[in-house]
């Protein structure tokens, strides 16, 4: 059956269009961050999304008064990165492990052998050793949201306990290097 065209108030000829639903996971907002979407869903406990995404934009906005204060202070303004959303892909970037370990188990013996990480193994390394750092601070009186910036500003910079992580993840890779022949694909 052959559908005819629609003539509207004015004369015009229209058709309709043939249209599918918009993807679930896919958000048209500008806003939209799928970085930090995976971030919040892994920082949430007990299901409450709600409580991490209010954590989560309250860090970027302590993250944004801090380095205006660092901008306001500073002499050349050029280098200083006020976006928090591109310090924090850049802290989150400096946490990402680039090689781990399979454990394999040989002959009664356990083998840590060293492989080189797939990207989303090393986004999930790297946002891990961010929660777990910042949760476990010893700060008890301070919110999550101050101290994950404070470990996200320190991650950007190159320094912090996430880092030192990542730097003993690697040595024990490197350590263990020995068995790499253990590998397969």
């Amino acid at each position: 059956v052959r559908k005819t065209a629609s003539v509207g108030e004015d004369g015009v000829e229209f058709r309709p269009i043939r249209t599918t639903a918009a993807h679930p996971d896919i958000d048209p907002s500008m806003f939209y961050d799928g970085v930090v979407h995976k971030f919040v869903n892994q920082m949430m406990i007990s299901g409450k999304k709600q409580l991490a995404r209010e954590i989560m934009s309250k860090t970027f906005l302590i993250i944004k008064r801090k380095q205006l204060e660092k901008y306001d202070k500073a002499t050349d303004k050029d280098k200083i990165e006020l976006d928090p959303r591109v310090i924090f892909r850049e802290a989150l970037e400096n946490c990402k492990p680039v090689m781990g370990f399979n454990i394999l188990k040989r002959g009664g013996k356990v083998f840590l052998v060293p492989v080189p990480f797939p990207d989303a193994r090393r986004r999930y390394f790297g946002s891990d050793w961010l929660i777990d750092v910042s949760r476990n601070k010893p700060h008890a009186g301070s919110r999550m949201e101050d101290r994950l910036a404070a470990e996200i500003l320190l991650a950007y910079k190159q320094e912090g306990k996430a880092i030192q992580k990542k730097e003993d993840f690697h040595k024990l890779a490197y350590n263990n290097r020995a068995f790499a022949h253990y590998r397969w694909w």
